[in-house]
């Protein structure tokens, strides 16, 4: 992982980021600092932690019914943007709304965007679609 223009895992909180590809997707987790995995690479992005909160966007497979003739489900995939602690437990749900994607790598060829960013260990900004500030607190 590369933060601060460095090429190496760096830890923050006794987390590193880590990452493995699956069907040409990249998916983020987390390990201690003995290296071994403590949260399984499963989102689609993740920031690094800080006091003691992560932000990740949390990818959930919907089913939307079921094609009799193929035999299979239809379904969709959505993500969410959380905050989680350094043991993968949802904290908050920083997105009100989830989003859509097409889980292909032909479509998700780089990591969706985090668009939260920490003011605080209880506040979080994301900038709207017409260019205003979005305040989210988290409490405790």
């Amino acid at each position: 992982m590369s933060s601060d223009n460095r090429n190496y895992p760096i830890s923050k909180d006794h987390r590193s980021l880590i990452t493995r590809q699956k069907n040409g997707i990249t998916y983020f987790g987390f390990i201690n600092e003995t290296g071994s995995t403590v949260i399984e690479p499963q989102y689609l992005n993740a920031t690094n932690f800080i006091n003691g909160r992560a932000i990740v966007l949390k990818l959930d497979k919907i089913i939307a019914g079921q094609n009799d003739a193929l035999g299979k489900n239809v379904v969709f995939y959505e993500y969410n943007e959380v905050l989680i602690n350094p043991e993968g437990e949802i904290i908050a749900f920083l997105s009100k709304e989830a989003k859509n994607i097409v889980l292909d790598k032909d479509y998700l060829r780089n990591p969706p965007p985090i668009t939260f960013k920490p003011l605080s260990p209880s506040l979080f900004a994301k900038m709207n679609k017409s260019k205003r500030w979005l305040i989210r607190k988290i409490e405790d």
